[in-house]
């Protein structure tokens, strides 16, 4: 039996994400921000981002989109925000849905593969900083990795957030990368900077650098964040077509 959460203390995540990438086949460096926001109350959990494009130099210039899972309903929703529609499908999904493993395989990849390669080396340092980042008691670690070629180094704050809280909206073992943090805390802020050659100019560098700056508040939040509008309009299913013009 699912409960209506109303009433119980929930968590506001904020994350903003800035990029910057230099290739030396370009004269100057490609940018991209972007910001996501997560609610959580209860069972129920909301994710506010703004949909992917296939300009690169406007990575997430697309509609902003909210996904609401809600349990007791039985449903996801997945709704365009500046276009007033929506689509829905069952909670849980089906993994075996042809549409929803299509989602899924859409989704960026993490660079969680390089591990099996047999040059990967990565050495996480505690630096003994300590300071209090919105309630919580967050260490300074800096992670240096190599592979191959390949080096980088994150370099952040991070707390012991509680499981229940981590902006996530399906269950980490379902969608293989989602859940990164197990080894290092929650991230509040994190520089990652990474070198790679050039591939056919070896002695030329692409140079990646991103940040991250995470908010978090709790409270209690509107009913209203987890429902569909009255005025949205529902489309046909088909998460592929609707997330990914």
């Amino acid at each position: 039996m699912h409960e209506t959460p109303t009433d119980k203390s929930g968590i506001k995540i904020t994350t903003i994400h800035r990029w910057s990438r230099h290739i030396p086949v370009c004269d100057t460096p490609v940018e991209d921000d972007l910001r996501q926001t997560f609610y959580l109350q209860g069972e129920w959990r909301r994710l506010e981002a703004p949909r992917c494009t296939l300009d690169p130099e406007r990575r997430f210039g697309g509609p902003l989109t909210a996904k609401v899972v809600r349990p007791d309903l039985g449903q996801i929703f997945e709704l365009n925000l500046d276009a007033k529609e929506y689509f829905s499908w069952p909670w849980p999904p089906d993994l075996t849905n042809e549409a929803f493993r299509a989602l899924i395989l859409k989704m960026p990849a993490r660079l969680g593969n390089f591990p099996t390669d047999p040059t990967y080396r990565t050495e996480t340092t505690d630096t003994g900083e300590r300071k209090e980042m919105f309630g919580y008691l967050a260490k300074h670690l800096i992670t240096t990795t190599k592979w191959g070629l390949h080096e980088g180094v994150q370099d952040g704050w991070y707390i012991d957030l509680e499981p229940q809280f981590y902006p996530i909206l399906y269950q980490p073992q379902w969608i293989a990368g989602e859940l990164r943090y197990s080894g290092t805390g929650f991230p509040v802020q994190e520089v990652q900077t990474s070198k790679s050659p050039n591939l056919g100019r070896s002695w030329r560098k692409m140079e990646n650098r991103s940040e991250m700056e995470v908010t978090i508040e709790k409270g209690t939040y509107d009913q209203a964040l987890f429902e569909v509008p009255p005025d949205f309009k529902l489309l046909d299913y088909n998460p592929v077509k609707f997330g990914r013009e």
